[in-house]
């Protein structure tokens, strides 16, 4: 009896040590570069290391790097690149493995991981190698507007072969 609730003990700690990793591979998955509109309306593109962060978006072309970490469903970062504490700033929902929802009081949108590799902040440094990426970087954000019904191809190809703006795109400037 006393082997029987021995054994017992054992499977539930190590039953418990697997869920509680699996739990934390699963938002492992965060790892790589996302797409996503911020507060804004700005298109960023984010690339998450293991332990650190890069976000660019074309107002801020040369980023600093950022410490994260994701606790349970919990986006951590450190909100100034000197600043050793790691702030709560979003819930994190998962999609699938490709999409997940970041929300905050301030803005919530989908993340979607970019899976064109090419001139992308993984590959490229936004500075150094800027006509090369910031080439793919327009075009993955017309790639993502077009996706999310923001802009549709044909307004694409009207506006780069004649300079056509759409009327509700006007009306919103003015």
């Amino acid at each position: 009896m006393r082997k029987t609730v021995i054994l017992l003990t054992i499977s539930l700690i190590l039953f418990s040590c697997n869920q509680g990793k699996q739990k934390q591979d699963e938002h492992s998955g965060i790892i790589g570069c996302w797409a996503f509109l911020d507060g804004y309306g700005n298109y960023n593109e984010a690339y998450f290391q293991e332990h650190s962060y890069l976000t660019v978006n074309r107002f801020v072309q040369t980023p600093p790097s950022s410490r994260y970490q994701v606790v349970h469903d919990t986006l951590l970062i450190n909100t100034h690149p000197d600043d050793p504490e790691l702030t709560p700033i979003a819930n994190l929902i998962w999609i699938d493995e490709n999409h997940v929802v970041i929300h905050n009081p301030y803005v919530s949108d989908t993340l979607e991981r970019i899976s064109d590799n090419s001139g992308e902040l993984l590959n490229l440094d936004p500075k150094n190698d800027s006509a090369v990426f910031w080439n793919g970087f327009y075009d993955r954000y017309e790639k993502f507007l077009i996706r999310r019904g923001i802009i549709t191809e044909e307004e694409v190809r009207e506006y780069r072969e004649n300079k056509f703006i759409p009327e509700d795109v006007k009306s919103k400037a003015n």
